[in-house]
């Protein structure tokens, strides 16, 4: 087993250049998570007040502020555990390339990045919009580190289509995870409350 070295940039300011530019790629989905999760706490906090949905006692919840800063980190680590590192043979097989992932790096890395938000979003408070400001989160931190080695591997143009693509790619599975867990959470708390029906409704 063999880490991955440094990129060869010629500066820090050409390191952060290319972070930023192959955010800038994947921002329109990053972009379109964000709101999603801005819609869905506002849709937490009506059922706070009409349904009278709270977090579940004897619990410790994780805020908006921990659910992000957990879910980034947590991405990152997951970058570093499973793509900082090749094996001997795949660096053979791979002429002059950076970045010989096999199947195996690349499964357990969707796998770990699942069971992240899975775990996160279940602690969040805000049952729908904590997952999926997990997803986003986690996706915005797991772009950093790929970014930053893919840009000194691959070259401006085919690293920026990657990040487009990782983002798209990542957001859209991240995302699909995040909201049906928003949606089981919610319905066993309605579940447990009782509160099968909105009282405003009730005529």
């Amino acid at each position: 087993m063999h880490f991955l070295g440094f990129p060869p940039y010629a500066s820090a300011m050409d390191a952060i250049v290319a972070v930023v530019f192959g955010l800038m790629a994947g921002a329109v989905p990053l972009i379109l998570g964000f709101i999603v999760a801005f819609f869905l706490l506002r849709h937490d906090d009506q059922d706070r007040v009409r349904r009278h949905l709270s977090s579940p006692p004897g619990r410790r919840s994780l805020g908006l502020g921990w659910v992000a800063g957990l879910s980034v980190v947590g991405a990152v680590l997951v970058w570093f555990i499973w793509l900082s590192w090749t094996s001997v043979a795949n660096t053979a097989a791979a002429v002059g390339a950076n970045y010989p992932y096999n199947v195996p790096q690349v499964i357990g890395c969707v796998v770990f990045m699942v069971l992240l938000v899975l775990l996160i979003g279940w602690r969040a408070r805000h049952r729908m919009a904590g997952p999926m400001l997990s997803a986003a989160c986690a996706v915005l931190g797991f772009l950093l580190p790929w970014t930053y080695m893919a840009a000194g591997a691959e070259g401006p143009n085919f690293y920026l289509v990657g990040a487009s693509m990782l983002a798209t790619g990542g957001m859209l599975g991240l995302g699909i995870v995040a909201f049906i867990q928003g949606m089981v959470r919610r319905s066993r708390a309605l579940q447990a409350t009782g509160a099968q029906k909105d009282p405003s409704e009730v005529s």
